[in-house]
């Protein structure tokens, strides 16, 4: 029944992930996520958590302890004793931990892959965006089922022109990243020996455990007396941007998509002065508080 849960089914999966990193049994654990909305959910679960646990949790933890008091006079309903906060706090901390690891590119890349198809190459730059917006790295992009040079019947002539347009389009879109290409295959790729053949094709005699691209979608960086905080945030247009600050947070929301910030402390004791769209960079510069 837990699984019904709004969550849940992101709370399993990064619990499994955390279960396979911490065995240490894998040189490389690959994840293939589901389509872009899914994916997003699962990597932003943890700060949604995040933003519960900081803004309500203990408020709550100390009004059902008030209410305890007085629950044999007042309700009939049982109510969740200190062991289960205490459970809650400890999965919270191992979430924290797995986020840390998922967003860490030392440690975590995400690849994105594509067809050469326009509402396909359409979906990926939103989800390169929105993985940008939430700090993770993207290090490589792969354009899957390419129609090889040997397929020369007349019946492909337009879906090869068409993958040729859109492979340009691609070049032009991901150019910062190493783009990969994978031939479209005789029959779909199930079993080791398919798996090492397209290995082969696509990556040849380099390292895919490798980290291909150093990205770094967002940076803290001392201008004079201020501090700019600089989020990469590409395809995106000045008026798809909305920011507030809320206490310690920075909100930021791009599109339909929203992010609570937590500022470090550095950024926490300032102000915003300025906020702007420079090329693909979000700038916010941060100042000493007025006095």
């Amino acid at each position: 029944e837990l699984s019904i849960l709004p969550g849940m089914d992101e709370l399993f999966n990064l619990l499994k992930i955390r279960q396979f990193y911490e065995r240490n049994a894998y040189d490389v654990i690959v994840v293939d996520c589901a389509p872009t909305g899914a994916t997003l959910r699962l990597l932003h679960f943890p700060e949604m958590i995040g933003w519960y646990m900081r803004r309500l949790f203990h408020v709550e933890r100390k009004v059902v302890s008030a209410i305890r008091r007085f629950r044999d006079e007042l309700f009939s309903v049982p109510l969740p004793g200190e062991e289960v906060y205490d459970t809650v706090e400890r999965l919270y901390k191992r979430i924290s931990e797995m986020k840390a690891v998922l967003a860490d590119p030392e440690v975590t890349s995400i690849r994105l892959v594509l067809n050469p198809e326009k509402m396909v190459i359409e979906e990926t730059r939103r989800a390169y965006t929105y993985l940008n917006l939430f700090g993770f790295v993207c290090d490589a992009v792969i354009a899957n089922k390419v129609l090889p040079d040997e397929v020369t019947d007349r019946y492909f002539e337009r879906w090869k022109a068409s993958q040729r347009r859109y492979l340009e389009e691609v070049e032009a879109s991901f150019g910062d990243l190493p783009i990969f290409r994978v031939r479209l295959y005789e029959q779909e790729v199930v079993g080791l020996g398919a798996l090492r053949r397209m290995a082969a094709d696509l990556y040849g005699d380099r390292d895919p455990t490798e980290r291909l691209a150093k990205g770094e979608p967002l940076r803290i960086r001392k201008r004079g007396d201020d501090y700019l905080l600089e989020l990469h945030l590409p395809f995106t247009q000045k008026g798809e941007v909305h920011l507030r600050r809320k206490g310690d947070e920075l909100i930021l929301r791009v599109g339909t998509i929203k992010r609570h910030l937590v500022l470090p402390h550095i950024l926490a004791k300032r102000e915003v002065k300025e906020a702007r769209m420079d090329g693909e960079w979000l700038r916010v510069r941060f100042a000493e508080k007025s006095r």
